[in-house]
């Protein structure tokens, strides 16, 4: 009977008539024993590899040094991705002297990729070397050796230097006999939305994915553990799949890929609204973010202004891409590929970008790595406008495995992945760990507050945005909650911001964060009291014929700057004075009567003069603004009004200070 050896998907086919060949061409005695491996060698042509295997083990039970058929034995586990029992069967015939026929021509092959996807790198170099030196195989095996070889070198000499990598399982509030997968977590690492493929997803089981469709589900953080994680519910989830959530720093929206019905080819990317009852009804975000082609994985930065995302679109440099597109007057722009320095002739996916805004990590099974997808890491360079080369984020957190996706929290401690290694709970799990020093991002961290009337202390609604005080750029913006002015927004550290509230009939308020050369830990929360707009003077009425004046309204101007002993304006205080401006160009009737204030450190009279200098500084910055001279006085009181001690550093620091008097309005 004639048989044919056929390695591997994509092997060679050498023919051999087993009939007429004798055992002892083959080292071995028994005939019984090629009869096995003439049928196994059957079975491998019909990809039957189980049987295959089983018609070699019998061959070895009578000849267990068969070298023909602990080879093909070992490229029927390779098929089966079970290296380790490919490499123990490959190196029972590396001395064999066979090796040099035809039919093993190819081993080398097997044996160094088995090596390379059990860890065991530096293994797997010489026979690399030796396998692509012989110019055997194909082209398959040729292009998957000089692919591997490369990373084979890195993973050899990053183990060298293996990063801390200890995952805590987060449980099964958490993680189901499914997949979960894609995590993301709020600026405070409270809330927790997750992708999951169970059986309680509202779409059904996909007959033809072997799996339950996607959906989106969330948990909260509370009384130290996760609460039993929900389905996000309709209309974000529905019979169809959904997955890899982002959303706002102010929750109102969320960002997300679906196959839906009015989708543009496949996954899009869509995006939904917070109300009053819940979600509202996805919207495709359309062109130009969408395309004919695949889109995914959507992220949005933390300032709400970029939008990056994975796509198969044509422009890239290889399959899939990492694009990202801009937020400008009011409309997403036409996307842009991140570049060749990010992306690569393979496959750069679920990009993640922190808090930092800086700080890019992705997946990429093309970049040198341990295997099939690993995660890196790319800073960009403010100076050169461009992304950084990425580096690997190391072993044993990357392996020969997929790692497909990281998320990392604000303070950038901490890190989140979906494994599906041992002692999970299901196919796929969410674990936390302590992010390594070497690869973490760079410090961030969040601010969380409420805004509410400073007399009822009733919460506010109010828009709330914050500055970096030396660029003047708005770096973040969004609402307070409507019934509890709360809010959570993440911070870059190393800046100084002015933070701004405003409401309808209400005066601005104001706070300063000078983040330089802060601790780590360093979190900030805040109240912010908004005054009403009050009249300055009594209007008498039949029912208060008496009515006195009320106390005019003061606003202390928490980020105008002096050098000290000096009124020259500081550049860092030139946007709030430009806040203020905005507020009397909306108020035409608007006078104000600006006010400068000292401690009691020196004379009496150099501080009056001093205040009064500082005021006139406000004032002759709003004048060349624009503002007419008649709405607006200044005024130096010098020491004689301090709101605190003089007493202490603390008490001193709040009594120099700028602020203002509504006169009129």
């Amino acid at each position: 009977m004639l048989f044919f050896a056929v390695f591997p998907v994509f092997g060679q086919r050498v023919e051999i008539n087993y009939s007429k060949e004798k055992p002892a061409s083959f080292g071995i005695k028994s005939r019984k024993a090629l009869d096995y491996l003439a049928e196994g060698q059957m079975q491998m042509q019909y990809k039957d590899f189980y049987k295959a295997i089983d018609f070699f083990q019998k061959a070895l039970e009578i000849e267990p040094n068969f070298d023909h058929a602990h080879l093909n034995i070992g490229v029927a586990y390779f098929n089966l991705n079970k290296f380790e029992e490919c490499a123990e069967h490959l190196e029972a015939v590396e001395n064999s002297p066979f090796k040099k026929k035809v039919e093993f021509s190819t081993m080398d092959f097997y044996l160094a990729e088995s090596y390379f996807n059990t860890n065991r790198f530096a293994e797997a170099l010489p026979v690399f070397e030796r396998f692509i030196a012989s110019n055997a195989g194909s082209a398959f095996h040729k292009e998957n050796a000089k692919r591997d070889f490369p990373k084979a070198q890195f993973a050899a000499e990053a183990m060298k230097n293996p990063v801390s990598f200890k995952p805590i399982n987060l449980g099964t509030e958490i993680n189901s006999q499914g997949h979960e997968y894609f995590p993301f977590l709020s600026a405070d690492d409270k809330t927790l939305i997750f992708t999951s493929r169970r059986p309680e997803n509202m779409g059904e089981y996909n007959k033809f994915m072997g799996d339950y469709l996607e959906d989106l589900y969330i948990s909260e953080y509370k009384d130290g553990k996760w609460t039993a994680a929900k389905n996000l519910g309709a209309p974000v989830n529905s019979e169809a799949s959904e997955g890899t959530a982002s959303i706002t720093q102010d929750g109102r929206m969320i960002f997300f890929a679906a196959e839906l019905k009015d989708s543009y080819g496949g996954y899009d990317i869509y995006y939904a609204t917070k109300t009053a009852t819940g979600w509202s009804k996805p919207i495709n975000l359309g062109e130009p973010i969408n395309s004919r082609y695949w889109e995914s994985q959507p992220y949005l930065s933390h300032d709400g202004k970029h939008l990056y995302f994975s796509s198969l679109r044509t422009g890239g440099f290889g399959k899939r891409d990492i694009w990202v597109s801009h937020f400008v007057d009011g409309k997403w722009q036409m996307p842009e590929n991140l570049g060749n320095t990010i992306n690569t002739p393979g496959d750069e996916q679920c990009p993640f970008i922190h808090a930092d805004g800086q700080s890019l990590y992705f997946s990429s099974d093309y970049h040198p790595g341990f295997g099939n997808q690993d995660l890196f890491l790319s800073y960009y360079n403010e100076d050169k406008k461009a992304w950084e080369t990425p580096k690997n984020l190391g072993f044993p957190l990357n392996t020969t495995a997929n790692e497909g996706n990281i998320f990392v929290n604000t303070k950038g401690n901490k890190g989140y992945i979906n494994s599906t290694r041992e002692g999970g709970y299901g196919m796929s799990d969410l674990y936390e760990f302590v992010l390594d020093e070497k690869i973490r991002p760079k410090i961030a961290t969040f601010l969380r507050g409420i805004t509410r009337d400073s007399a009822s202390k009733v919460a506010v609604q109010a828009k709330v945005y914050l500055i970096d005080v030396e660029t003047r750029d708005t770096l973040r913006e969004m609402f307070t909650g409507k019934a509890d002015g709360k809010f959570l927004m993440s911070v870059p550290l190393e800046r100084e911001y002015a933070v701004f509230a405003e409401a309808p009939g209400y005066i601005f308020a104001s706070k300063n964060f000078y983040l330089k050369n802060l601790e780590e830990d360093i979190y900030f929360d805040v109240v912010i009291d908004m005054e009403k707009f009050k009249p300055t003077v009594a209007v008498a009425t039949p029912a208060n014929p008496n009515s006195e004046p009320e106390k005019p309204v003061t606003v202390i101007l928490q980020n105008v700057f002096f050098e000290s002993g000096k009124y020259d304006l500081m550049p860092t205080s030139f946007v709030e004075l430009d806040v203020l401006f905005g507020y009397m160009e909306k108020n035409p009737k608007m006078k104000i009567e600006v006010q400068g204030h000292t401690d009691n450190v020196g004379g009496a009279e150099e501080n009056l003069a001093l205040s009064q200098n500082r005021a006139n500084a406000v004032r002759d910055y709003l004048l060349g603004r624009g503002i007419e001279e008649e709405r607006i006085i200044s005024v130096g009181y010098g020491e004689s009004q301090p709101i605190e001690t003089n007493d202490t550093p603390q008490g001193r620091a709040k009594n120099r200070r700028t602020a203002f008097v509504i006169l009129a309005y």
